[in-house]
C-alpha cells in the first residue's frame, strides 16, 4: 500500500494548556506566515486509490506519534464517505511523517449495529492510560457491500438512509497495537427534535470531558433542516454524558448549513474554534473562520477571524483553489505550543489529502 509522506493531528494534547496559544488572536498570522509559499509534498498524507480525510494525532512516547485518518475508496466517488468510509491508524517518529501504515482499526460489520456501514471522523484522547476514538458511523440498508466495487455512490435514497442514521459513538483500546473494543450504543443519544450526532470534537478541561458535536435537526423530507451544534459534559470518556446544550456561533443562524466541520480547544483562559464556514457566508463563504469564547458555549469572531480562504499551494500541485478545506485540528506540544494545523482537502477533480501547516518552523 502505497502511504506517501504526511502527518497527522488532534486536539488531544489541547486540555490542560497553561498559557495563550500565540498570544490569543494571533493564530490567524501566523497561519497566513505560514501558507505564503508551497506546502512542500511531505506534509501531504495521500494514498493511491484512496480519498483521505481528517487526521487526528497523540503523542504516545518521545519521537514516537500515532496518527488516526478516515478513508473510502476513491473508485466510489467523493460521496462515499457516508457508505465506505473506515478508520485506519499510522505510526511515525515525527508529527511530519513520514507516518508508516499500520492496519484498518473501524470497520464494516454486522448491520444490527448502529455504526454497521461506515466509519469517519476520527478524535483521539488518552485518559486514564486508555485511548479513546471518538468517531461517526451509521447503519444502512445493505445495499453496498455486494456491490460492483468500482460502482460510483450517487446522493441518492441508499445514501440518504446512511447521512439519516449518523451517530457519535466511541472505541477504547489498551494499546493502540491491541483490540478496539466498539460500544454496541452510541456514546450520546440524540437531542430532542434531531435526526443525528457527528464531527464529535473532545476537550478535556480538568476533570471534565466536553463533547462537541454537530446535528441535523428534524424535518419533513430526507434533507431535514438546519445543522446545528451542541456541547455536552462528562466526568469519564464512556459518560454518562449531561444534557446537550446548543452553542451559537453567531446568534440566529440563517441558513440550512450555517457552519460545519469543527475543532474547539481551551487554552487555560479562553475557549477557541477553528470552523467552517458552510453558507452563512460571515465573511464571503468558503472559508475557516476562528471564534472565542468565555465559557464554551457563547461564542464571537476572534479580533482577527479569518484563517484561510479555500486555497492552498503544494508542491506538485497546479490547482490551488479547493472545493473542499475543513476538518481542521490542531497538534499542541506538550508546552502548549500550538505545533500543526491539519486540514483535509480536496479540488473536486482528484483524490482528497490532508496536509499539514507547520505553525513553528514555517
Amino acid at each position: 500500500m502505497n502511504l506517501t509522506r504526511r502527518f497527522f493531528v488532534t486536539g488531544a494534547m489541547a486540555t490542560m494548556l497553561s498559557r495563550p496559544v500565540f498570544g490569543k488572536e494571533l493564530l490567524s498570522d501566523r497561519f497566513g506566515q505560514c501558507t505564503v509559499s508551497a506546502i512542500p509534498t511531505s506534509n501531504v498524507l495521500a494514498m493511491e486509490g484512496w480519498h483521505v480525510w481528517n487526521n487526528s494525532i497523540i503523542e504516545i512516547a518521545d519521537d514516537k506519534y500515532v496518527g488516526f485518518f478516515d478513508r473510502w475508496p476513491s473508485a466510489r466517488g467523493f460521496r462515499s464517505w457516508v457508505t465506505h468510509g473506515e478508520i485506519c491508524f499510522a505510526t511515525a517518529s515525527s508529527p511530519m511523517g513520514p507516518f508508516r501504515f499500520e492496519r484498518q482499526i473501524i470497520i464494516r460489520r454486522d448491520n444490527a449495529y448502529w455504526d454497521a456501514a461506515a466509519a469517519y471522523n476520527p478524535h483521539v484522547i488518552v485518559h486514564g492510560g486508555k485511548f479513546y476514538l471518538f468517531y461517526t458511523g451509521n447503519q444502512g440498508n445493505e445495499v453496498w457491500p455486494d456491490s460492483i466495487p468500482d460502482k460510483l455512490v450517487d446522493v441518492d435514497d441508499d445514501w440518504w438512509v446512511h447521512r439519516n442514521s449518523q451517530r457519535v459513538g466511541v472505541a477504547v483500546a489498551d494499546s493502540i497495537h491491541g483490540d478496539w473494543i466498539r460500544q454496541d450504543d452510541p456514546i450520546i443519544p440524540l437531542p430532542e427534535g434531531y435526526r443525528t450526532t457527528g464531527t464529535p470534537n473532545i476537550v478535556q478541561r480538568g476533570g471534565e470531558i466536553l463533547l462537541y458535536f454537530k446535528a441535523v435537526k428534524e424535518k419533513p423530507g430526507k434533507v431535514g433542516g438546519q445543522v446545528r451544534h451542541f456541547v455536552c459534559s462528562a466526568s469519564d470518556p464512556l459518560g454518562p454524558y449531561g444534557p446537550a446544550r446548543e452553542i451559537s456561533f453567531v446568534g440566529q443562524a440563517k441558513t440550512r448549513i450555517p457552519f460545519d466541520d469543527h475543532f474547539e480547544w481551551w487554552d487555560g483562559e479562553t475557549f477557541f474554534a477553528i470552523v467552517k464556514d458552510h453558507d452563512e457566508k460571515v465573511m464571503g463563504g468558503n472559508r475557516l473562520l476562528l471564534f472565542q469564547s468565555g465559557d464554551g458555549q457563547k461564542w464571537k469572531l476572534a479580533k482577527k477571524p479569518l484563517l484561510s480562504r479555500f486555497q492552498l499551494m503544494v508542491e506538485g500541485r497546479t490547482n490551488t483553489k479547493l472545493k473542499r478545506f475543513e476538518m481542521p485540528k490542531i497538534l499542541f506540544d506538550r508546552d502548549g505550543t500550538a505545533r500543526v494545523l491539519s486540514l483535509a482537502a480536496w479540488d473536486g477533480e482528484g483524490e482528497a489529502f490532508n496536509v499539514a501547516i507547520d505553525l513553528v518552523n514555517c
